[in-house]
């Protein structure tokens, strides 16, 4: 049996004033698009990079459920979700 959780995340890396500019360009030419290319800008040395996972319930994802339990490897339906909770 495996139980999956479904989660949003974001990632926040403090900019440095002196490539505050480069980063705003880079974003808006669409060069940016993940934390792993902005960390690119710094050589994987950013100084300050947080993570904030944050629980995702069924109302914020379309009602669409956001655990779901399978019994077996390799199940494609799930034996139990949380969309079904009342």
């Amino acid at each position: 049996m495996h139980v999956d959780f479904k989660k949003t995340c974001w990632e926040r890396v403090n900019i440095p004033k002196d490539k505050e500019e480069e980063v705003k360009v880079k974003l808006e030419s669409g060069e940016i698009t993940s934390a792993d290319d902005l960390m690119n800008i710094f050589d994987g040395r950013a100084d300050d990079v947080d993570d904030t996972d944050e629980q995702m319930f069924p109302k914020e994802n379309d009602g669409q459920p956001t655990i779901e339990m399978f019994l077996q490897k390799g199940d494609i339906d799930p034996k139990w979700d949380n969309s079904t909770e009342k």
